[in-house]
């Protein structure tokens, strides 16, 4: 890999150890993320020593025509008691939504942070980047809309035309977290082979040699230019290789001769001393 590329996913390292570490200590500490109504403490003080049963929305007005009352609402108690509310919110309104509606847009960035770093991560280990491009995008999509839709039901229209459609596509959390499963499991490989590529060293890879193949064009001149003879080997004969090819053997030949006439002297040799020392008959 190229040294730019390794300082690149060195950084990239750093970051999503500090983003994991900040996400957590979101996650473990932000008291607004409980599912608590944010009335649920009121209506219980107006129902005591009973339980609040349901609520009915009498009235709503738009937001810029209201202040304070934006939502008159009816609360039944187990006991038949019923008790008129106002207020600027709906009353189903959670804790987290208002946390969601008082800190945007911050809000929205810390929710699609966690989708951002994990489709990166897909991303970058992905090996069919377009289709996986293309599905964590509708993905982003849904979240993004789930989550304005969340918002924007605080102080929304209880009998708007599309609340059906919210509630049963974007704020039914079952469908909504078998999206984000579903998107999860698909990306697990691809963010896996991401995780493995940041965060741990990988031996240079050595590019196969390409194959030149005489029908190719790019090789074509070069595969004639090692079969076809030059015109210089037909003008100075000695400087081809072959010619240098011919004086290699010719040498070996001439050593395998000097070795076998040392060898045939050496043996005259050791007989002419063997005769010498041994004594006469």
């Amino acid at each position: 890999m190229p040294e730019s590329f390794i300082a690149f996913l060195g950084v990239l390292r750093w970051i999503s150890l500090i983003i994991a570490v900040v996400l957590s200590g979101l996650c473990a500490s932000v008291e607004s993320s409980r599912a608590d109504l944010y009335f649920e403490s009121t209506v219980e003080v107006w129902c005591r020593p009973a339980n609040p049963v349901s609520y009915r929305i009498l009235r709503w007005k738009a937001p810029g025509t209201c202040s304070k009352d934006c939502f008159v609402w009816r609360l039944t108690c187990s006991n038949g008691k019923t008790q008129d509310g106002q207020s600027g919110i709906h009353p189903t309104t959670t804790k987290w939504q208002m946390a969601l509606f008082n800190g945007a847009p911050w809000s929205f960035l810390l929710y699609l942070l966690p989708f951002v770093v994990y489709f990166g991560l897909a991303a970058i280990g992905a090996q069919l980047l377009e289709p996986l491009l293309a599905l964590d995008g509708l993905v982003l999509t849904y979240a993004t809309a789930a989550a304005w839709f969340f918002y924007a039901a605080v102080t929304g229209n209880p009998w708007g035309t599309t609340v059906w459609f919210e509630q049963a596509v974007f704020l039914n959390p079952y469908v909504y977290f078998s999206v984000v499963v579903l998107a999860v499991l698909l990306n697990l490989p691809a963010a896996w082979r991401g995780l493995d590529i940041i965060f741990f060293d990988h031996p240079p890879e050595i590019p196969p040699a390409p194959a030149a193949w005489p029908g190719d064009p790019v090789h074509a001149a070069a595969m004639r230019a090692v079969l076809m003879p030059s015109l210089h080997e037909f003008i100075d004969p000695g400087e081809v290789a072959s010619h240098y090819r011919r004086e290699t053997e010719r040498v070996r030949a001439l050593k395998k001769k000097f070795d076998a006439d040392a060898a045939l002297a050496q043996a005259v040799i050791r007989r002419n001393r063997a005769r010498a020392v041994a004594p006469p008959e």
